[in-house]
């Protein structure tokens, strides 16, 4: 009987112990960090550079008096109605947006300012009854667009993205011809704020931490924008002051390369 009851008690006591037992043999799991986002607002800074292209400066006599006044020359090649300038500079601006992301893929929107210096003179000399000196130019003095964004994350910590929107430019275009003791024989320009379109697309990495901060971003963009036509009109002066009147204009399209950083601002998880 004790025999019997000292076999019971231990069989008792063994299933007691078991649950605990097998609870210190189960496997333990850490718990898993909150999923990392690009969602959220960011702010952030540029800079670049870029270079206009086909910007044709054309001018025509705007009336029969300049016509009368001008036509041989150029009928004979003698003055010329098209010059091309290669316009290229910096700019530098800011940026501000909002990303959503879905999974791997993200939308947003942004926009953005930049101060531009992109800009050019081209001179042509010609020579028919005494020599002329043609200067013509196209400056961008600011560039802005509005842009939506889409993009696909090849890994949490870089996205490649495709970009389009609106553009604004204030830009400015002339042509100025002059001769021997005449600084003014025809002289005119005008600056113009634009609008137009754009598109492009870009690279935007994240680091780990990037100076303590781990909603920094880094990125890298091209874009190309087109703004229409700049008018003007270029008028005599001087000893031709009242002789004559061109229409002029110039088309401003273009492109840009930048490079930037960004800081993000409630980002649901850190990357």
């Amino acid at each position: 009987m004790r025999h019997s009851l000292a076999v019971w008690s231990g069989a008792v006591a063994f299933l007691v112990a078991s649950p605990v037992m097998a609870a210190d043999l189960t496997p333990r799991f850490e718990a898993v960090p909150a999923a990392s986002s690009w969602t959220g607002f960011y702010i952030g800074v540029h800079g670049g550079g870029g270079a206009l292209v086909d910007e044709d400066v054309t001018i025509a006599p705007a009336d029969a008096a300049t016509q009368a006044y001008t036509g041989l020359q150029i009928a004979v090649g003698a003055q010329p109605t098209e010059i091309e300038p290669d316009s290229a500079g910096f700019l530098g601006g800011a940026q501000v947006g909002y990303n959503h992301q879905m999974g791997r893929g993200l939308i947003g929107i942004e926009a953005d300012f930049a101060f531009s210096d992109i800009q050019d003179d081209e001179t042509v000399v010609t020579n028919f009854v005494v020599e002329a000196t043609n200067v013509a130019h196209v400056d961008l003095d600011w560039l802005a667009t509005v842009r939506a964004r889409a993009g696909l994350l090849a890994t949490e910590r870089v996205l490649l993205f495709v970009t389009g929107g609106v553009a604004f430019g204030e830009a400015e275009a002339g042509w100025d011809l002059s001769a021997p003791g005449n600084n003014d024989f025809f002289r005119g320009s005008a600056s113009e704020t634009k609008v137009g379109w754009t598109a492009g697309a870009g690279i935007e990495f994240t680091p780990t931490q990037f100076l303590g901060s781990q909603n920094v971003s880094f990125r890298a963009d091209a874009l190309y924008f087109d703004l229409g036509e700049v008018d003007f009109t270029t008028t005599g002066s001087g000893a031709t002051s009242g002789q004559g009147t061109f229409d002029g204009e110039a088309d401003v399209n273009g492109w840009i390369a930048r490079v930037g950083v960004n800081v993000r601002f409630g980002t649901a998880g850190a990357l």
